[in-house]
């Protein structure tokens, strides 16, 4: 019987004017959208693909007969790239947070940009005003229409430790919202790529370093189980948090450092976190029910963090600095407010991987300047 190998969808926007406002769609599933996650993951019979250093796939048939050989990466591990749609649409918020990652991120990590060939020139012109060239890598996987792409913690495959090596791998996982974007068939990434049939978002799974996994009970799990999280990812553990702000995103509320920090903005999360033996600190509350100030990219001692222009941009700063990193603030009112998502959101990061092996497992080919 003929393979049937799933895919990764992958989803590069396109840069458009400010016209273009209503091609971002908010970070949630709209009710048709969940509607059809939940019942893509309401299978019995749960398909995945592993793909082995030669390309050559085999087949598991059930979740349940897995068992995951890699550990999730940390939140805070040493990355080596930085990955983000080139499409603002036009916002000035987006476009901040853009300028402000590719200017201030550690001289040892790169950025990847996802554009499309004819937007390719202008992309490149305005981030090599913000990063050296040689830090600066645009791909793209031949797309002409993606304006799906803006949320890339959501639909880009989220990276594993291998238990053995250490290595970096991938684990993908279907989007709950479309790409009409090429549809890439992976082969290995750094050895192995799992591609799942199951629709999650990467948002609503956080990992401190030593396995152990968060994730909040909300709609936005479609119904997978703590324990399929777990038996996917490799997690050493998996703690539900109780869904009480945001849209039901695990880096929407707290903020796992090194192996027993915590950060939260959620008092009611506090006596959980330390009967775990965390040390528990509070972020201030931003005010508004999509504003946060977990929702941060942490690349080296460098951390990305939404801020609103208030006193209390102040106060999540200090606790940052506090713990020793070099805060950018990012102003996320926009974002936050009417788009749903902040920073975390829209950026996905990648440990170590050959930079062809990186491109190639996502399904993208480099831009030649």
């Amino acid at each position: 019987m003929k393979l049937l190998l799933k895919v990764i969808v992958l989803s590069i926007a396109t840069f458009v004017s400010q016209e273009g406002f209503a091609a971002i769609k908010p970070h949630g599933a709209t009710p048709e959208e969940a509607a059809a996650a939940r019942e893509t993951n309401s299978s019995h019979h749960r398909e995945v693909d592993f793909f082995e250093g030669n390309g050559s796939p085999h087949r598991a048939p059930d979740v349940n007969g897995i068992r995951a050989t890699h550990s999730p990466v940390p939140d805070d591990h040493e990355f080596a790239y930085v990955l983000m749609s080139g499409s603002d649409d036009g916002v000035q918020e987006i476009r901040d947070l853009r300028r402000l990652v590719a200017s201030n991120l550690p001289a040892n990590v790169k950025l990847v940009i996802l554009t499309t060939v004819d937007s390719a020139a202008s992309i490149r012109s305005r981030y090599e005003a913000w990063i050296p060239a040689n830090r600066l890598i645009l791909a793209t996987d031949n797309s002409s229409h993606n304006e799906n792409g803006l949320w890339a913690r959501d639909s880009f495959p989220v990276p594993v430790l291998d238990n053995e090596t250490k290595t970096a791998t991938l684990v993908a996982h279907d989007y709950f919202r479309p790409f009409d974007s090429f549809k890439a068939i992976a082969k290995a990434v750094s050895g192995q790529m799992e591609l799942r049939s199951e629709v999650f978002v990467g948002g609503n799974l956080l990992a401190d370093k030593k396995g152990n996994c968060f994730s909040v009970d909300s709609d936005r799990l479609f119904d997978m189980s703590p324990s399929e999280i777990q038996a996917i990812y490799g997690c050493a553990s998996i703690h539900m948090l109780d869904h009480v702000a945001g849209i039901g995103d695990v880096d929407e509320v707290i903020k796992p450092l090194g192996d027993n920090t915590m950060l939260t903005n959620q008092a009611s999360y506090v006596d959980q976190l330390k009967s775990l033996g965390y040390n528990v600190i509070m972020l201030p509350d931003a005010g508004g029910e999509y504003r946060t100030y977990a929702n941060t990219l942490i690349v080296g001692k460098t951390v990305f963090m939404p801020a609103f222009g208030t006193n209390k941009d102040q106060v999540a700063t200090k606790v940052y600095e506090d713990l020793g990193y070099k805060v950018v603030p990012v102003r996320s009112n926009y974002m936050s407010d009417q788009l749903n998502g902040s920073v975390h959101c829209q950026t996905m990061a990648y440990p170590a991987i050959k930079k062809q092996d990186l491109l190639h497992g996502l399904g993208l080919r480099e831009l030649a300047e």
